[in-house]
C-alpha cells in the first residue's frame, strides 16, 4: 500500500512537470516553407520497380506533399540547412508512380530523390557535385 502512494505522488509530479514544458515549448517551432516547380510527367516506356498495383491508396497526391517529403528526408540525410539550399525542388511524375525530386543546382551539388506515390518510400537518393 505505501509503495503504490509514493507511485501515484510520483506520476503526479511528472505529470505536472510535463505539462509545464509543453506550455514553455508551444509555438516555438519553426516552420519551413517549401518551394517547388511542378513539371510535365515523364514516361520513361519501362517501369521502374513497380509495387504498386496492390496499393490503392495514393499517398503522396500531388507535388506539393512530394516536395514536402523530399525536404523531409533532404533534412535528415544532408541537414536542414543544406535541404533549405536546394529549394526550389524540381518535381516530376514518372510512369504515374514515382516522383522524381530535384534540388536547384548550387555550388554544394544537388541531389535528386525518387519517391513512391503510392507508400511515400523514397526508393533512392542520389547527390552529385
Amino acid at each position: 500500500m505505501e509503495k503504490s502512494k509514493y507511485f501515484i505522488i510520483l506520476f503526479c509530479i511528472c505529470c505536472f512537470a510535463f505539462t509545464a514544458f509543453a506550455k514553455k515549448t508551444k509555438g516555438k517551432i519553426a516552420k519551413t516553407e517549401i518551394s517547388y516547380v511542378e513539371e510535365k510527367p515523364k514516361d520513361l516506356g519501362r517501369p521502374i520497380r513497380v509495387l504498386d498495383e496492390k496499393y490503392k491508396l495514393t499517398i503522396v497526391k500531388d507535388a506539393k506533399s512530394a516536395a514536402t517529403v523530399a525536404f523531409v528526408y533532404a533534412s535528415s540525410i544532408l541537414g536542414k540547412k543544406h535541404a533549405e539550399q536546394d529549394q526550389p525542388y524540381s518535381v516530376q511524375l514518372l510512369n504515374d508512380s514515382i516522383w522524381a525530386v530535384e534540388g536547384a543546382k548550387h555550388g554544394l551539388g544537388n541531389f535528386i530523390m525518387l519517391i513512391n506515390k503510392f507508400t511515400g518510400q523514397q526508393t533512392n537518393f542520389m547527390h552529385g557535385k
